[in-house]
């Protein structure tokens, strides 16, 4: 029983996150799969999208301005089998949002709220990203509802079986609970950002909670991935200082300074890149979900490449302005100090 509810968990999950589906197994052999990942080369591929911003931004008169984001949440309407509310003792006088209906009653908790955004392709592609279907009755999404719910009702029924056997009282079981929430974070120049956070929790110790993170360039109108902000061939570059940040991490969160105590943490948790990136205040923020980058008790290991360390490697559209200026300043400053030490040598010829 407790294989089949790992099962699904995982498959939660890799609809709340689009992870990879053919990992499906069972929780263990996806944490394996994530732990000993390799990256190629630890470099990002840019994708299409970027592969066009030259020749888009040529024409940067036909390209819209940034429109004004409305964003807002609206809960996914579910209703519990008549079946499930008479194994968990549903109370339909109980407010959904009172913290005791599924406390008292351990009813499954399929708390989902999708995105109301204007523009509308933005709210198509988080809600995509939170139920893996395009289909607007989210039909395909409840059938994964359903599931969720359907071994939870599995699981108490088989606990009541056991209380017979055993001649005692069936008094409660474990409350299963399914919650998402995707938020509008602060934006970064021309980039809108979306959060998507939420939690898998299946009557265990903890539950499984992920957090994912979505990028909008308002001037092209299109989703675009991290690796499309690098610059060609700076990928490598990027991936050290990520690593420096990781090694930061570990100095400053856990106390693991020695190379020797470094590569011990990288046997169990070897560093490895991630598209689940955000632009934050001080610098580039990469996240990793539990169980990617340290145990469950680290929570969400994030990463920060400071912002004035991505001259040249981000493209200069999306670096604050103060660096993107510095960074132009030094370009010019060393054509200067070149054509200077140029005109004295020819000075000295002469």
């Amino acid at each position: 029983m407790m294989k089949k509810v790992l099962v699904l968990a995982l498959a939660v999950l890799m609809t709340a996150c689009g992870q990879d589906e053919t990992v499906k197994n069972n929780q263990a052999e996806y944490l394996d799969a994530q732990k000993n990942q390799v990256m190629p080369s630890g470099e990002l591929t840019p994708s299409e999208t970027i592969k066009a911003l030259d020749q888009k931004l040529a024409n940067v008169g036909k390209i819209t301005k940034s429109e004004q984001i409305k964003f807002s949440t609206v809960a996914y309407e579910y209703e519990l089998p008549d079946e499930m509310k008479q194994a968990c003792n549903f109370d339909p006088k109980t407010p959904k949002d009172d913290e005791g209906f599924y406390k008292e009653g351990f009813c499954t908790s399929i708390n989902i709220k999708l995105a109301k955004v204007e523009p509308r392709w933005i709210e198509q592609i988080v809600n995509k990203t939170i139920t893996n279907d395009d289909n607007p009755k989210l039909l395909k999404f409840k059938q994964n509802v359903d599931e969720f719910v359907g071994e939870h009702l599995m699981f108490i029924n088989e606990m009541k079986d056991v209380a017979k056997e055993n001649g005692e009282p069936f008094e409660s079981a474990p409350s299963y609970a399914w919650t998402v929430a995707p938020e509008l974070i602060p934006a970064h120049k021309n980039l809108a950002q979306v959060a998507i956070a939420g939690d898998v929790y299946m009557g265990g110790a903890h539950g499984m909670p992920f957090m994912e993170y979505l990028m909008f360039d308002m001037d092209l109108q299109t989703q675009i991935d991290f690796s499309d902000v690098i610059v060609a061939d700076r990928a490598s570059d990027f991936h050290e200082l990520a690593y420096a940040g990781f090694k930061e991490y570990l100095k400053d969160e856990l106390q693991i300074t020695t190379k020797k105590d470094i590569q011990e943490y990288e046997q169990t948790w070897q560093f490895e890149m991630t598209e689940n990136v955000y632009f934050g205040k001080n610098g580039v923020v990469l996240v990793y979900q539990p169980y990617e980058m340290g145990g469950f008790a680290q929570g969400f290991v994030e990463i920060v490449v400071p912002y004035d360390k991505l001259q040249g490697i981000i493209r200069e559209e999306y670096l604050p302005k103060q660096t993107a200026k510095t960074a132009n300043q030094e370009s010019v400053s060393q054509e200067s100090v070149s054509q200077k030490a140029e005109q004295a040598s020819q000075a000295d010829k002469s």
